[in-house]
């Protein structure tokens, strides 16, 4: 769909949703009866929304130094519309890109950044990047649910997610307690991230209306495994051509790894998920053949799972992330010739070994130390985008503390409800 006409067309709305998503990571939307927002697209006038969404935490307190003044613009993305399952109610959703005045895109924007990095790696090196994403999430019962009862909730998701145009590989259960993984398929990474999005959206309604809470909490359980939301990555040559060879990208990927952490894994308890032995990433730098236990997993030529990221992160702000190191990757010509196959858990090997694999580098394991491997990383800060870069810092660095100064007991019930 190339417009409102035939968003309209098809979908013969009553109201009009348009979401977006600060550095915060919250799905928020503004809402509209089709009258006036027809009459607005006939106007070529685009809503507006505080320019203090950008640097929000999800207190509603801006980060410090932040001005609460300015005004960004909603511009609506005709081809992410989806009617929501709502009755009687003719309801349609559009994920919207925040520009200026000028229609230009803000450059805090992470869902304009991750189309612009697409489409550089695209046109300067003719790879098409793919994302497939792995949706973990614990499904709390009220304590009354059955097996039978269980099955037909996973089952009621399943067919409610593919009702909306997400799509679903497959569907299990995983290793900790009522957890559950929907594998979506493939696709660009701005439609990917957008349907990730609608899938969170659609699981969370379909829990609740079977008397269960869905929760993204990556440690529910201390004693359990966590919950994470791994990503598959494909780089493949476009059309015929020869092109360079794709390992530069995931190389990309390992040399700013550590900074790329500020992003995927951003607040304290996202660490609680990662670390050897949990089927999380590891804890090393490195990558392996079909290994579940480094954060890169290799699964063909073009083709790896990207393990350390929480789906506490804002996705479209953290796959930025991931596609700005992959570019810088490519643009520096690197290869995965420093980092050797890894088929164990390196945590396992002696400092020797790892050095003959090429492993020197840890993962941070706090968020801080992922911040400040961030601040000194002028590249992949400079491929993202300075101030969509430092819009996160200062949001991750807000939400942190304001978590920090709850008891943690309540923090641990806040982030269930919350995430």
């Amino acid at each position: 769909m190339g417009s409102w006409a035939e968003v309209q067309a098809r979908f013969e709305p009553e109201f009009v949703w348009l979401g977006y998503m600060g550095c915060n990571g919250t799905h928020a939307v503004r809402m509209f009866p089709v009258a006036e927002f027809a009459a607005m697209v006939e106007r070529d006038e685009q809503p507006s929304v505080m320019a203090g969404v950008i640097s929000a935490s999800r207190n509603h307190r801006l980060a410090p130094g932040r001005a609460p003044s300015g005004v960004l613009y909603l511009k609506p993305d005709w081809n992410s519309a989806w009617a929501h399952a709502s009755g009687a109610v003719r309801r349609v959703e559009m994920m919207a890109s925040w520009v200026d005045k000028a229609g230009e895109p803000a450059p805090e924007c992470a869902r304009s950044k991750l189309g612009s990095l697409d489409r550089a790696i695209r046109q300067e090196h003719r790879l098409a990047v793919l994302l497939g994403f792995e949706v973990e999430v614990v499904l709390q019962p009220d304590g009354s649910q059955s097996e039978d009862a269980t099955l037909s909730m996973i089952e009621a998701t399943v067919r409610a997610l593919m009702a909306v145009g997400v799509p679903v590989r497959q569907f299990h259960a995983e290793l900790a307690g009522h957890q559950w993984e929907f594998a979506l398929g493939p696709g660009p990474p701005v439609d990917a991230v957008d349907r990730l999005v609608r899938a969170r959206k659609v699981i969370s309604d379909i829990a609740r209306a079977h008397g269960a809470q869905a929760t993204l909490h990556p440690r529910p359980v201390a004693t359990d495994l966590g919950t994470g939301a791994h990503v598959h990555i494909s780089a493949t040559p476009v059309g015929q051509h020869e092109v360079g060879v794709p390992e530069g990208f995931f190389a990309g990927i390992l040399r700013h790894l550590r900074a790329v952490a500020a992003f995927t894994l951003p607040l304290d308890v996202s660490y609680q998920r990662v670390g050897p032995g949990l089927w999380s990433g590891g804890h090393y730098v490195c990558w392996g053949w079909e290994n579940r236990e480094v954060p890169l997993r290799r699964i063909s030529t073009a083709r790896f799972e990207f393990k350390p990221l929480c789906p506490t992160a804002n996705p479209y702000v953290a796959l930025a992330a991931l596609l700005a190191a992959g570019l810088d990757g490519l643009r520096s010509r690197l290869t995965l010739e420093p980092w050797v196959d890894c088929q164990h858990d390196p945590a396992t090997l002696s400092e020797a070994v790892r050095l003959e694999l090429g492993i020197h580098q840890c993962l941070p394991k706090t968020i801080e130390e992922s911040l400040e491997a961030l601040a000194q990383d002028d590249g992949l800060r400079e491929t993202m985008g300075q101030d969509l870069a430092a819009a996160h810092v200062a949001v991750t660095r807000e939400w942190n503390s304001h978590l920090r100064a709850m008891d943690e007991d309540k923090r641990h019930k806040f982030l269930l409800r919350n995430y």
